[in-house]
């Protein structure tokens, strides 16, 4: 008996040092460890996405470069601070659903217009929609206009636009379906116009020119035999 609560008294110390030297978790850390284990939103996901590739090409070849070494890559930091110089940070870190469509720094500079609240409202969807349900109209945060989405030979538009380019033949293709906390982003590789019409467009391609009239009639009225 004598024995047997000697041996009690033993492991009952034991236990008491081991939980003496046991780490004690904190509510600040039991806090942090669930924001990392949380899926970012929208806003701090531009933040570290990686845009498609863009290779050397040709001309690399006569500095030392291989045609398909990545140079770089075309991010999308000129349209997130444009977002954020125009307020719209925190509507995108809120919480949503909303679907982003995310034009490169390269479609920025490429774009001939200004982004200003009405264009960049007009890239933000209402609803999380993955690329694959893009379809007919689309409410969008620009009250004034809708986008409008189509599906074709396995491919998803949007005003046009495709979802998913490939930029180089070499290169890696634009991201999409990027999931956020509170929604959804697809790259394209243009600044879209509200309210673009592809009526107008193909309107301007087959547009008669009057100056080309003017010399088909000048050239109508040579005759080369006399």
């Amino acid at each position: 008996m004598k024995l047997f609560v000697q041996t009690t008294t033993a492991l009952v110390a034991m236990a008491t040092s081991v939980s003496a030297f046991a780490p004690v978790l904190s509510s600040s850390s039991k806090a942090t460890t669930t924001t990392l284990m949380a899926a970012p939103n929208i806003w701090s996901t531009m933040g570290s996405l990686e845009g498609p590739s863009v290779c050397w090409g040709p001309e690399g070849v006569i500095i030392g470069h291989e045609e398909i070494e990545i140079k770089e890559y075309d991010n999308f930091n000129m349209f997130r601070s444009a977002l954020d110089q125009c307020g719209l940070a925190n509507e995108l870190r809120g919480l949503g659903p909303y679907t982003l469509l995310l034009p490169t720094d390269s479609a920025v500079c490429a774009y001939n217009g200004m982004l200003d609240e009405e264009t960049l409202r007009y890239h933000i969807i209402k609803g999380d929609i993955y690329s694959d349900e893009l379809l007919g109209s689309l409410e969008t945060l620009n009250p004034n206009y809708n986008l409008n989405a189509k599906q074709e030979f396995r491919k998803a538009y949007v005003d046009d636009a495709l979802i998913g380019h490939v930029g180089q033949t070499y290169g890696t293709p634009y991201p999409t379906n990027i999931i956020c906390e509170n929604g959804v982003i697809h790259c394209i590789p243009t600044v879209l116009t509200p309210g673009y019409d592809p009526a107008d467009a193909e309107t301007q391609l087959t547009a008669r020119r009057p100056d080309m009239d003017n010399k088909a009639g000048t050239l109508g009225t040579f005759n080369p035999i006399q």
